[in-house]
Order: structure tokens, then C-alpha cells, then sequence
């Protein structure tokens, strides 16, 4: 019987005629502490995706994975890798390699590998060699011939495009992955999970006992039966929330994949006013407005950016759409909000960057529902296809807190058709000044 399974004093009781070397080594013993669901799964599998939510144990089930692989004489071919990817440089580092349940901590102190951030790669006891690789950059992973491979927060992914690279580059030998993940509704989940020979494990925060029970039973008060909690606490893959103001087919109906001439494109923020990234996500939401007096959403640059992160992230987006201007909440941290986003565009080389700051004078929800309902109308169309985005519109329930995509795209597109919300300006809207503007004055109802 597994040590993990036992009752605190017979495990003392089991474990006292052990000495201390061999207590030391069964610390590391993966096989008599792990939950039978933390175990690679029997069979001969390609891909084995455990979808659970947080607190589930996953990053240790992965870094565990790597360690059973390693002593088993993976990746010690010279012309054989193994593989680690994380959505970001800094998630690679910080949650696979460097956190409390990532690879440095699983391995006995006797057998301690070597960590060359550097260099992106950590060297084993056995000559085995991981590379470090990053989601983010979906060329990154060329050249990497990979037997075995760990990604980690695959929902976090930024470009599906990187799946598209990574898999051809596993044909060594009898190449296997383990997948650990979040669940959320989008494209490379729905794509890992139909690869050939997957096998799904699903798990849910309060299946492991180690967690503070208190802090599980006050999460689950706060968020049992929400989407958001059957997704983050319980790992289901949600489709769609019953009381969801958006529906997926309704998007996908409206969906084209080039955009008609735009009247007026701006970017729209949703921002956090922390200085780390553990805060709220940022909602970075391009949208523009069509000669017909359509909105088109055409960006999503969205992510868990701190205060210090988000300006350049805008700045890229206003350059690379072209877009006109900046339409940021401003509820918290008016002040902040502009003074971050002129310095983001001055050392971006831009003299100065039209910014329209916004105070919602109404809740969430009533914001939410004119956007939600020119959407079913078509009057809200995507251009191509933003999972996460609309994965959150598509999830969330008016009662719970609102993501911030959602509220980017709101304050797009309430801008950018006027009558369907009251937000009280702090500064001049700017006003793109061209051949397109005839067309604008052209339409009933759109002047403002």
C-alpha cells in the first residue's frame, strides 16, 4: 500500500523500523507517495493528457513523469532529447524547473541535475539531456529531436501553431508525452485530446489531500457550479455556461476571415494595475469598426501581464493593426493607466499615443448584454478565430466575476458604435481623419 493512502500513525508505525538512509530514499519514491491518478497510465500510449484543476498536483505529476523517464534511460542517446515546454519562458522556469513541485525538487539530492538557464536545459545523473522550450515562440521548438516530452499549461498556449511544430519533431525511438493542463475550451485542447492513442486523466482540486482543507472548503463555497469553478477547481472542459450571454454558434456564424475597410480600429484595455503578474488577466482586445457599421474583432493580445508589461503589449498592437487610438478603463488607476502607456510609447519611438480613458457608470452585466446582443444580430463579427477569447464569452455567467477579454471587447465596441453604453470620457476621443470618414458620416445613427 502506497505510504500516501495511509493514516498518519500507521505510516510512523510502518515507517520505524526504517533507517534513516532508507527514509531519506523513500522521501524521493514517487511510486509509494503518488495517488494511483498521478501514475503514467498502463498501456502503449502517445500522449497522456491529465486534465485537472488547480491544487490537483499536476506540475508534480509531470516533473515525476521526467524523473521515471530518466531513470529508465531516456534522453541518455546522443541523438535523443527530452522535451519541456511551458506557455512562457518565465513559467518554464519558475513552475516546471524551479517551483516547489518542479523538476529540482523531485530529485534526491545524491542525483541533483544541473540547471543552465542559459543554455535552456537541465543535465541529468544519467547523461540525460531536457531542452527548455518556450509556447511563445512557435519556431522555437525546430531542431529539438525529442523523445520524450513534458508540456506543461497547454491552455495557456499563446499559438496553437506550436503544437504544429513540436509534433513532428518527436520520432526518436517510441516517442511519448505527458500533457498537464488547466482545462479550457480551446483549439489545442480539443486537439490534443483526438490525437491518436491520448489517454485522459481527469482530476479535481479537492482529490488531494494535502491541500489546506479550509482553503478548499472556501473556494468551493465561492465557486461550486459556476463555470469557473467546475473548470478551475473541478478540470471539466466547459463548452458553454446555460447562462452564458454569448453562444458559440452564433460566433462561429457571424465568423469571416478577412475584414471589410475599417472606419476606425482601436485597442481596447482592460488593465491591471499590478506591478507583478499574479493579478487579474489584462484584456488587450482590437476591434474595429466597418464602413457597414459593423464591429470586428481582429486581435486578441490578452495575458497575465503586469503593470510594467502590458503598455508594450499595447504599443505592438496599436502598431501592428494600425489602429487609431486606446480606449482603457480607467475605474483604477486612471492616472496610472496613461502615465504607463506614454512611457511604453516613448521608448517604442512614438512621440505620443492617443489614449481615451473610460469610467463604467453602469455594472458589468448591463455593459455586457448590448455587446452580447448586437453579436447575435451580426453586428459584432470575428474575424478569424480567438479561442480563449471567445472560450471566456462563451463560459461566462452574469453573477461571476467578468474576464478581462470580456470587458476589453465590451469597451471596444462601446466605443466604437455609439448608443449602446454610457462611459464617461476623461479625455478627447481622437478621431482618424481620412477617406473613410465620409462613409462613417454616411451611416444613420452612427454620430455621435
Amino acid at each position: 500500500m502506497r505510504l500516501a493512502a495511509l493514516p498518519e500513525e500507521h505510516r510512523a508505525a510502518m515507517l520505524a523500523g526504517y533507517t534513516d538512509p532508507q527514509i531519506e530514499a523513500l522521501r524521493y519514491d514517487w511510486e509509494w507517495w503518488a495517488r494511483p491518478e498521478q501514475l503514467p497510465p498502463p498501456g502503449d500510449w502517445h500522449t497522456w493528457l491529465v486534465l485537472a484543476g488547480r491544487g490537483f498536483g499536476k506540475t508534480r505529476t509531470g516533473a515525476e513523469t521526467v524523473k521515471r523517464w530518466v531513470y529508465e534511460g531516456v534522453g541518455s542517446k546522443r541523438d535523443s532529447e527530452i522535451l519541456l515546454v511551458g506557455p512562457t519562458a518565465a513559467a518554464a522556469r519558475d513552475l516546471m524547473i524551479e517551483g516547489s513541485s518542479g523538476l529540482l525538487s523531485v530529485f534526491p539530492p545524491w542525483h541533483k541535475p544541473a540547471y543552465e538557464p542559459s543554455k535552456r536545459r537541465v543535465t541529468f545523473h544519467t547523461g540525460a539531456v531536457a531542452a527548455i522550450r518556450t509556447a511563445d515562440k512557435p519556431d522555437d521548438v525546430r531542431g529539438v529531436n525529442w523523445e520524450r516530452a513534458w508540456l506543461d499549461e497547454l491552455a495557456a498556449w499563446r499559438y496553437a501553431s506550436s503544437l504544429d511544430v513540436l509534433l513532428p519533431a518527436g520520432r526518436i525511438g517510441r516517442p511519448q508525452m505527458v500533457v498537464t493542463t488547466t482545462p479550457k475550451r480551446n483549439r489545442l485542447t480539443r486537439e490534443v485530446m483526438a490525437l491518436p492513442r491520448t489517454v485522459i486523466t481527469r482530476g479535481r482540486m479537492r482529490d488531494n489531500p494535502h491541500l489546506s482543507r479550509a482553503a478548499v472548503e472556501m473556494l468551493e463555497a465561492r465557486y461550486a457550479g459556476s463555470w469557473l469553478g467546475r473548470q478551475e477547481l473541478d478540470g471539466e472542459v466547459i463548452d458553454e455556461a446555460p447562462g452564458a450571454l454569448w453562444r458559440s454558434e452564433e460566433i462561429a456564424t457571424h465568423r469571416i476571415r478577412h475584414a471589410p475597410d475599417l472606419v476606425r480600429i482601436v485597442v481596447a484595455v482592460d488593465p491591471t494595475v499590478r506591478l507583478d503578474e499574479g493579478g487579474d488577466e489584462c484584456g488587450i482586445v482590437v476591434v474595429g469598426l466597418g464602413v457597414d457599421g459593423c464591429a470586428y474583432v481582429l486581435d486578441d493580445r490578452s495575458g497575465y501581464y503586469s503593470a510594467r508589461d502590458w503598455p508594450a503589449i499595447v504599443v505592438r498592437a496599436m502598431k501592428s493593426n494600425r489602429a487609431d487610438y486606446v480606449v482603457a478603463e480607467a475605474n483604477q488607476g486612471g492616472g496610472l493607466v496613461q502615465t504607463t502607456l506614454e512611457a511604453a510609447a516613448a521608448a517604442h519611438g512614438k512621440a505620443s499615443l492617443p489614449v481615451k480613458l473610460v469610467h463604467a457608470t453602469r455594472g458589468k452585466v448591463t455593459r455586457a448584454e448590448p455587446v452580447a446582443q448586437l453579436a447575435r444580430q451580426g453586428r459584432v463579427r470575428h474575424v478569424g478565430v480567438h479561442d480563449t477569447l471567445e472560450a471566456q464569452l462563451t463560459t461566462w455567467e452574469p453573477g461571476h466575476e467578468s474576464p478581462g477579454r470580456l470587458d476589453a471587447l465590451v469597451w471596444g465596441v462601446t466605443d466604437l458604435i455609439p448608443g449602446i453604453g454610457d462611459p464617461i470620457e476623461t479625455t478627447p476621443r481622437p478621431v482618424r481623419r481620412d477617406a473613410g470618414m465620409s462613409a462613417l458620416a454616411g451611416l444613420a445613427g452612427l454620430r455621435r
